[in-house]
């Protein structure tokens, strides 16, 4: 059984990382790329998301400037990522539901009117995987 890391050390630049699922008949590769949000390395990521076909972009349901951010990286991916590239907005650590400060109905909407999937998880708990 895995167990969650509460001090994990933020990524610095990229991380990057494989996995191989098998999907009825067919083999899904992805490559998987975590790369930091400080505003230091912004110029390096469009290497990163070049010609990907899927994008997670995830926020902190307890932490409202997480969420207003989110804007700015989505225009950052549809400049620079492949114009069908799937957008899919994740609001993590719903384990802190107690601690929510962004409205699941506004990051819903906010999904919609971009044409981006929503999803809610929590890293910590495995929910919402």
């Amino acid at each position: 059984m895995k167990h969650f890391k509460t001090n994990v050390t933020p990524t610095i630049g990229a991380s990057f990382s494989c996995k191989v699922i098998d999907v009825d008949s067919y083999t899904i590769r992805f490559q998987i790329w975590d790369t930091a949000g400080q505003e230091t390395y912004k110029s390096m990521l469009p290497m990163y998301y070049r010609k990907a076909n899927l994008a997670l972009v995830v926020y902190d349901i307890t932490c409202y400037e997480s969420f207003t951010s989110l804007s700015r990286w989505i225009e950052e991916l549809q400049r620079n990522a492949d114009n069908e590239c799937v957008i899919c907005i994740i609001g993590n650590k719903n384990d802190l539901e107690h601690k929510r400060v962004v409205d699941r109905n506004k990051a819903v909407q906010f999904a919609k009117s971009i044409g981006a999937l929503y999803f809610e998880t929590s890293a910590k708990t495995n929910e919402g995987k």
